[in-house]
């Protein structure tokens, strides 16, 4: 698959999410198993980009809130037993 058929695939993507998020009256109602999927896939993804370009702001400034930030950050670290703490040692290791 080409870089920009790649590309073009993200923007539609992209576009059906925030078309959901829109549409969701209640969140909770959104299959929380796809809604893991593809945050694993983006996580994925994100991962790869800074291990090959070196740093990469995954989010735009005011892209999201604090809050939404806090949430998913903490989602993640849990996920992965990783405390608020050890972050602070590995951010200041690499």
């Amino acid at each position: 698959m080409s870089s920009s058929s790649v590309c073009d695939r993200a923007v539609e993507l992209r576009a059906h999410i925030e078309a959901i998020a829109a549409c969701a009256g209640d969140a909770a109602d959104i299959d929380e198993a796809g809604i893991q999927a593809l945050l694993t896939a983006a996580v994925r993804l994100y991962a790869a980009r800074v291990d090959q370009t070196g740093k990469f702001a995954g989010v735009t400034r005011g892209g999201i809130t604090a809050t939404e930030g806090l949430i998913a950050a903490s989602a993640l670290l849990r996920a992965v037993n990783v405390a608020p703490f050890e972050l602070g040692l590995w951010e200041a290791w690499s």
